[in-house]
């Protein structure tokens, strides 16, 4: 699998440290539902999970982007399940892609020590946050700021096969830059909180459509058929 770190900020003063150490190749994947829509753009994040496929590339646009999401609050919430709910998340700059091939479709694996430790954006070491692992299909594109744009305003720009969700939640606080950081994944409480404990990041679909013309453009054609007709009348 090709992975690469999207965004990583630069360490400043009492900045602190994530890493993606637990990940294995069959923890965290992406797993598309093309059978229930999001309600996203209406007002939930989408259905149950467990459907579609895992790291299905007919359908998700050849592959998918990740950023970690965080918000600073005094206990844990579960992940966001409303637009409006997502808005109050900060992308912590924190990303990786997984491009889909035939032995990992979809899966985040860190392969190299070095991608292990990661700063995320305006997060001190010790602040306690909710986490949750935004996903989504390549064909929205590789910025997450550039796609919660989309998703605010979906009902004027939307992608056909599009696909977008996010993971159960984690509460923890980073370490000092010094140290390898917080683990994000995991499936127990340790030291710096309680990590993200989810097998998939359930994807739902968002449209399947290209985007229909608006009603401008639709009452444009319709005049314009009408002065044919009358056109061939008076001939």
């Amino acid at each position: 699998m090709s992975l690469s770190v999207l965004a990583l900020a630069g360490s400043v003063f009492a900045q602190g440290t994530v890493n993606w150490a637990s990940i294995t190749p069959t923890f965290m994947t992406a797993q598309t539902n093309s059978t229930t829509y999001s309600t996203l753009v209406g007002s939930q994040l989408g259905g149950s999970t467990g459907n579609g496929a895992v790291g299905s590339t007919a359908i998700a646009a050849n592959g998918f982007y990740y950023q970690l999401l965080f918000l600073v609050n005094g206990s844990q919430t579960a992940a966001p399940t409303t637009l409006a709910g997502l808005n109050t998340f900060t992308a912590s700059g924190v990303a990786e892609t997984a491009i889909n091939n035939t032995g990992t479709a979809g899966r985040l694996s860190v392969v190299t020590s070095s991608l292990q430790a990661a700063t995320p954006v305006a997060w001190s070491a010790g602040t306690s946050a909710t986490i949750v692992l935004a996903g989504w299909s390549a064909n929205l594109g590789n910025n997450y700021a550039t796609v919660l744009t989309e998703l605010n305003n979906w009902s004027a720009d939307y992608v056909a096969n599009a696909f977008f969700g996010v993971s159960a939640s984690g509460y923890i606080f980073p370490n000092a830059p010094a140290t390898i950081g917080a683990t994000l994944f995991g499936s127990s409480v340790n030291p710096n909180g309680t990590p993200i404990n989810s097998a998939n990041t359930q994807l739902y679909l968002l449209s399947n459509v290209a985007p229909t013309p608006e009603p401008g453009t639709m009452a444009l054609a319709a005049l314009g058929g009408a002065s044919l007709l009358l056109f061939r009348r008076r001939k």
